[in-house]
């Protein structure tokens, strides 16, 4: 909608601000379609469908940038120590600011014990580095994150992030993201028995019980120690935190056993970013596009009826 405007005179009205040329639902429109992968070309066309002129690439920048305070304010807010289980992971991402620097994306979903879910956190760093998890869950637990209701870390196994939890949550059950596990298990396989032994090591997370998985593994173990002794070390080495999940409610178990719920999160990111060339502009941008994401996701996840009961 355009402000109408006079040679002489002027005209007062409460729509909108002195100079204002758009109202600013048109405004938080068009940047939450940049966000959600709209270009700035298309952008403004839209523009010119809405309003009847076109909008500069310099304006969605400026009208993204309110989002700032919104940032801000989801870093800074009190976390509710109401999760049992806790997410932790990393994304790489490209950055184009000074030529183009890989950095990482550091993250925590919380779950409770009903099964809804949250994304917590995220900072962007530049190494997966122990130094920058420290930082990482020293601000989540001086944000309310200590940890009271919480059972179980699942995490895919970074021995960075691995020594920080046993220093800040040193009576906490850490559980080793399964699918991380099978693949670091894959890459160490010959190619021309990874089919087979893959194909009986699944079954071993297939099991209805923990002492049944221990009996399934050690078949595996004697079938597979000679010819492939470091895929079966690989295993063998993580195998008490790749069950910790048969501890918990079997209808927790496959929600808590991946950092699955994590992967699907990020694949939102690389959907949105797909149409920049899966490069970000600069780590400002970065931060943008993660906060309108996880923002999306958290919406809708708060919206569904939560997925399980608790039943221990």
């Amino acid at each position: 909608m355009l402000v109408p405007r006079f040679r002489q005179g002027g005209l007062e009205h409460a729509l909108f601000a002195p100079y204002q040329q758009r109202t600013d639902d048109v405004d938080k429109a068009l940047g939450t379609l940049f966000l959600n992968g709209v270009s700035t070309h298309k952008l403004k066309s839209i523009a010119e469908q809405l309003t009847g002129r076109p909008v500069s690439a310099q304006t969605i920048s400026t009208i993204v940038q309110k989002t700032d305070q919104e940032l801000e304010h989801y870093r800074t807010k009190p976390i509710e120590d109401k999760y049992e289980y806790v997410f932790l992971d990393g994304i790489y991402d490209k950055i184009r600011e000074i030529g183009l620097e890989r950095k990482v994306l550091l993250c925590c979903l919380g779950m409770t014990k009903e099964g809804k879910k949250e994304l917590l956190s995220f900072h962007l760093v530049d190494a997966e580095s122990e130094a920058h998890w420290t930082e990482f869950l020293i601000d989540l637990k001086n944000r309310g994150l200590t940890g009271k209701h919480l059972k179980l870390f699942t995490t895919d196994g970074n021995p960075g992030l691995e020594a920080t939890l046993k220093r800040l949550f040193p009576y906490k059950r850490h559980q080793r993201c399964i699918w991380h596990k099978m693949t670091n298990v894959q890459a160490k396989a010959k190619k021309r028995n990874r089919r087979a032994l893959m194909g009986q090591c699944k079954l071993i997370f297939a099991s209805p019980t923990r002492h049944e998985a221990i009996q399934r593994f050690k078949t595996w173990q004697r079938q597979w120690e000679i010819e492939e002794p470091a895929a079966v070390q690989c295993l063998a080495k993580d195998l008490r935190d790749c069950l910790a999940y048969y501890d918990f409610p079997k209808e927790h178990w496959k929600s808590i056993r991946t950092t699955n719920v994590l992967e699907r999160s990020f694949r939102e990111v690389r959907r949105r970013t797909r149409p920049m060339g899966g490069t970000f502009v600069n780590p400002a941008s970065a931060d943008r596009i993660y906060h309108n994401v996880f923002g999306m996701l958290n919406n809708n996840w708060k919206n569904r009826p939560a997925p399980f009961t608790h039943n221990s």
